[in-house]
């Protein structure tokens, strides 16, 4: 993996900095680094550097993201909201790897590096309708 050097970032404790990746690690933070020979260079244009964000929890199978507004009105009853959204996926013929990639595009587009997702298993649709 090529070296790479973001100039001029803010990180959350101050800046502006530089830091210098090689082999996909931070290897050195500080103001008005040299760039190594042959590295890519990207200007952060002092904007704040964060680490990566982690969604912990999401049912990345069951996402209705950029499908439109959908009111999840049923009953208490956890089987009620299992009929539900059986009864969704086969009325919007919901794809669930279709609806789990876009989950994932959209969540690294904003800043996403981990993501702990909980497959649904169904007697209905399967393993995450695969």
């Amino acid at each position: 993996m090529p070296a790479m050097v973001i100039k001029n970032v803010r990180p959350m404790d101050g800046g502006p900095v530089d830091v210098h990746v090689l082999d996909g690690t931070i290897a050195a933070i500080g103001a008005a680094l040299p760039p190594p020979p042959d590295a890519t260079v990207i200007d952060g244009e002092g904007r704040l550097m964060f680490p990566g964000f982690v969604d912990a929890h999401t049912h990345m199978d069951k996402t209705l993201l950029g499908m439109g507004w959908y009111r999840n009105d049923v009953g208490p009853a956890l089987i009620d909201k299992i009929e539900n959204e059986r009864k969704i996926r086969r009325e919007r013929g919901i794809d669930s790897s279709r609806q789990s990639t876009r989950q994932a595009r959209l969540a690294i587009a904003a800043g996403t590096t981990h993501i702990r997702t909980f497959v649904d298993v169904d007697t209905e649709v399967g393993l995450a309708g695969l």
